[in-house]
């Protein structure tokens, strides 16, 4: 048998031309090396060196054109042989070629993009579907994700609208509490009174109580219950004048000459 080791190694640049020939062609590396789909490694290896004696470039071959044509064949018999020999290799150029199946059964090429994207989405219901109809299919999609969007996005709104408004309604409530309030709200804000302070009711009790001890306080202040600030209150407002008078006069008695 010739040597294929030199021929392997000087071919290798003309390999990937060779794979996008076998690709542009229907033949698959199945019927270039002669065998079915469900052959065995063994029926691979015997076909490729079966047919590997008669396209070798080094055989008997009358013309240039013969030859090159001879070497173009063992390049794609030597990559269908290097890709189905390996189990790894050969699988997933099984997936593939299912692949190509599909799409060659499917819709045309021009309209990949649409039964690619359809295909994904599990075709919305229908076995097959056109361009057109995927965008609609597309866009109803997006209107119900929208919708529902914005019915989420309103609620959010009113749920944060109404602790405002909560918050707003108890700020005065505890604002009704006079002036004063400040006893009364400081009272409230103290730990213990959490559940006083949702209770509306509760609330105006203690404000009330609250505000009737704040009265008392504030009238406090003002009630005069000493005894010497009543004698000053009863006394002439004009006292402390009348001393100062009496004082400057008796100093201007006392001065010489006078």
């Amino acid at each position: 048998m010739p040597d294929l080791s030199n021929v392997m190694i000087n071919l290798k640049p003309a390999c990937n031309l060779s794979i996008i020939c076998i690709c542009i062609r229907s033949q698959t590396l199945y019927d270039v090396l002669g065998v079915s789909k469900s052959a065995t490694q063994q029926q691979i290896k015997h076909a490729f060196y079966d047919k590997s004696k008669k396209l070798h470039p080094d055989g008997s071959h009358s013309s240039e054109n013969e030859r090159l044509t001879a070497t173009k064949a063992f390049v794609e018999l030597k990559h269908a042989y290097d890709t189905l020999r390996r189990p790894a290799d050969r699988r997933a150029y099984d997936f593939g070629e299912r692949i190509r199946e599909r799409r060659r059964q499917g819709p045309s090429t021009g309209n990949f993009y649409g039964s690619s994207r359809s295909s994904g989405f599990g075709n919305f219901g229908s076995s097959r579907m056109n361009e057109e109809d995927f965008r609609s299919a597309s866009n109803d999609q997006w209107k119900w994700i929208l919708q529902v969007s914005m019915i989420g996005f309103g609620f959010a709104i009113l749920y944060n609208l109404g602790y405002v408004y909560h918050l707003y309604a108890r700020e005065r409530e505890l604002a009704k509490l006079v002036n004063k309030d400040e006893i009364a709200r400081s009272f409230l804000r103290q730990n213990g009174f959490e559940e006083i302070r949702e209770d509306h009711g509760e609330i105006m009790n203690l404000a009330q109580i609250l505000k009737d001890d704040v009265d008392e306080a504030w009238r406090r202040r003002y009630e005069i219950r000493e005894e010497y600030r009543w004698l000053r209150a009863v006394q002439d407002v004009d006292h402390n004048r009348r001393v100062r008078a009496r004082r400057a006069a008796a100093q201007r008695d006392q001065e010489p000459g006078n």
